[in-house]
C-alpha cells in the first residue's frame, strides 16, 4: 500500500509539472501572437499611409507577409483583402485576418472571429482560473455544505408556507443565495489579472 501511495505521488507530481510546463509554454505562444497581432495592424496603417501617397510599400507588403505566415503557425487563418473608401473617391486596401473555423460541420461559422480589421487588431487572452487544490478544495466544501443545510432547510418549508406562504418560500429561498454571494463578495479573493503560480502562491500563505 505504502509503495502504491508512493508511486501515485510520483505521477502526481509528474503531472503538477507537466501542467505548468504546458501552462508556461502557451502563455509564451499567446504573447508572441498578440505581438504579431500587433505588428500586422501597425503595417495596416503605414501601408495604408503610404498609399495616399501613392507609394505601394512593397517591402512593408513582405514583412507583413512574412508575419501573417508566421502566425498561420499558431491557429488556422483566413486571410481576405478588400479595398476601403476613405471619401473623396480614394479607396486602399484593407486586409482582414480572421480566425479560421475549426467546426467539423461546415454549415456552423462559430469560430470565425475578427483578429485584424485594416487598423484595428484584437488581443487574445488565456482565461485564469484558480489552481487545482483550490477549487477542489472548494467544490468539496460547497457539495458538502450544501447537503449539510438541505436537511434543515427542507424540514422550515412547510412551516414558512403556513406561516407566509409562497412569497415567503421565495424570499427564504432567495436568502439562501444570497449569503454566500455576499460572504464571496466581501471574502472572496479577487483573481483578476493574477497568474495561476500566484494565486498559488498566496493560497500557501
Amino acid at each position: 500500500a505504502e509503495a502504491l501511495a508512493t508511486l501515485f505521488n510520483t505521477y502526481a507530481d509528474k503531472l503538477s509539472v507537466l501542467h505548468k510546463n504546458t501552462v508556461s509554454g502557451f502563455k509564451q505562444d499567446l504573447q508572441k501572437v498578440n505581438e504579431t497581432l500587433i505588428n500586422i495592424r501597425d503595417l495596416n496603417d503605414s501601408i495604408r499611409n503610404s498609399e495616399l501617397y501613392g507609394d505601394r510599400a512593397l517591402e512593408l507588403r513582405d514583412e507583413r507577409n512574412r508575419l501573417i505566415d508566421e502566425l498561420s503557425k499558431y491557429m488556422k487563418i483566413d486571410v481576405t483583402y478588400s479595398e476601403e473608401d476613405i471619401g473623396a473617391g480614394k479607396t486602399v486596401e484593407k486586409l482582414t485576418i480572421r480566425l479560421g473555423n475549426a467546426n467539423p460541420d461546415s454549415k456552423v461559422q462559430t469560430d470565425s472571429a475578427i483578429l485584424v480589421d485594416g487598423i484595428f487588431a484584437t488581443q487574445l487572452q488565456m482565461p485564469e482560473s484558480y489552481p487545482t487544490k483550490i477549487r477542489s478544495n472548494a467544490t468539496g466544501i460547497v457539495f458538502g455544505s450544501a447537503r449539510l443545510v438541505a436537511v434543515p432547510v427542507t424540514l422550515t418549508v412547510p412551516a414558512t408556507y403556513y406561516a407566509f406562504g409562497y412569497l415567503g418560500v421565495n424570499v427564504v429561498n432567495g436568502l439562501w443565495y444570497f449569503i454566500p454571494a455576499l460572504f464571496a463578495l466581501i471574502w472572496g479573493a479577487n483573481s483578476a489579472g493574477k497568474s495561476l503560480e500566484e494565486l498559488e502562491a498566496e493560497f500557501q500563505c
